[in-house]
């Protein structure tokens, strides 16, 4: 019996059905259960009323106990962000989602804190069930399971009804121990099933390149060839890359698929043109000049030793450290020659603000992702 296990093992944790009668966070999960596992499964359900880290630590831990000998599943049960305006709820949840992914509380909690700290109009909170959500996050740590987020939307993006003037998030991510449906070698993200046909890539391009022209009122067209191909309806993450005579001139992306394929790069070609702090303002004069690059993302893995797992050329690779993280697309080795270590110190000092060395002492999160890069001739 769980639950005699749970209050036996902490007097923190004590059963008491009436806190259930007037909380619909739990019974809503039910249904997919039912709908995913056949009923052949035993429910125990549980609410936390606290903060407290020290008592968060201690109810995972009495979890992880239990882990060990029982087959389990574990759902936690939270919305994201609650009543902000449609872009305001895609930064929020971005930010919240990375930030889980990371599995480190701490992190979490500063994240958190600092998005509600910009007093977004209508943010009331960034997720309601934040306190549960750490205790998943402590438990994926403890028992080092991998991380990925499965769907993002919010309620604006409901068909016919979705207010986008107030909306509330809905993520889904799952922890898990994962291994590869492969045998032998992993195939690279531009192998992998999911990837961009040929043609896809063209559409990609050619709707990256129409965005800068009707931004600068070059063309009234307005490219829509992409339509007859269901994968830019998918959510990806993804960067746009802007280059003038093999120089950069801007980039700028989504690591989270929080965005589907079309928009993802219609915004970011904007933003890489417009928004990039390192650069000015791109100009109508300058367009022609401008070779367009898109890297369409894989999800992120959290990684333990990187000389070990990242592969050069293949991997791009994130450093996190509180608020501070950096990112190198899989490109950028393959561009600079950089071995191993001054990819990994220049991507610390240069994108991050750490130290160089900081990926050798354990004192950053490391996460790797592949990328399907296709760039205009």
């Amino acid at each position: 019996n769980l639950t005699a296990a749970l209050i036996s093992d902490n007097n923190l944790i004590y059963a008491n059905n009436n806190v259930h009668a007037p909380e619909h966070s739990l019974e809503v999960e039910i249904p997919f259960l039912q709908k995913m596992i056949n009923n052949n499964f035993k429910l125990v359900l549980g609410l936390i009323n606290s903060d407290d880290q020290k008592t968060l630590q201690s109810v995972a831990n009495s979890i992880y106990k239990i882990f060990s000998d029982e087959k389990i599943l574990l759902v936690i049960s939270s919305d994201l962000s609650h009543y902000p305006n449609y872009d305001d709820a895609l930064y929020s949840d971005a930010r919240i989602i990375d930030s889980i992914l990371t599995k480190d509380t701490n992190n979490f909690t500063d994240t958190f804190n600092s998005i509600l700290a910009e007093n977004r109009p209508g943010l009331d909170t960034c997720a309601c069930g934040s306190s549960a959500i750490k205790i998943g996050m402590l438990l994926a740590e403890k028992l080092n399971l991998s991380g990925q987020i499965l769907h993002y939307s919010n309620s604006g993006d409901t068909p016919d009804y979705g207010d986008k003037t107030r909306v509330v998030g809905y993520g889904a991510i799952v922890f898990a121990s994962l291994s590869s449906p492969y045998q032998g070698e992993v195939p690279s993200a531009n192998e992998a099933e999911g990837s961009l046909t040929k043609v896809e890539q063209s559409a990609a391009l050619d709707l990256a390149r129409n965005t800068l022209e009707r931004a600068f009122n070059l063309t009234d067209k307005k490219f829509e060839d992409y339509k007859n191909y269901p994968i830019f309806s998918e959510k990806r993450g993804v960067f746009v890359t802007l280059k003038k005579n093999d120089e950069l001139r801007g980039c700028i992306g989504l690591i989270e698929p929080i965005k589907e394929l079309c928009p993802a790069i219609i915004e970011m070609a904007q933003a890489a043109a417009f928004d990039d702090p390192r650069f000015p303002e791109l100009t109508a004069n300058e367009l022609a000049d401008i070779k367009i690059e898109i890297s369409v993302l894989t999800p992120l893995q959290k990684i333990s030793d990187p000389k070990k797992e990242i592969k050069l050329g293949r991997h791009g690779v994130i450093v996190r450290q509180g608020n501070n993280s950096g990112v190198f697309l899989p490109q950028v080795a393959t561009e600079t020659g950089w071995d191993l270590d001054e990819l990994m110190s220049q991507l610390c000092s240069q994108k991050a603000g750490l130290p160089t060395d900081c990926w050798k002492n354990g004192s950053v999160k490391i996460y790797t992702f592949e990328a399907q890069v296709m760039e205009e001739e």
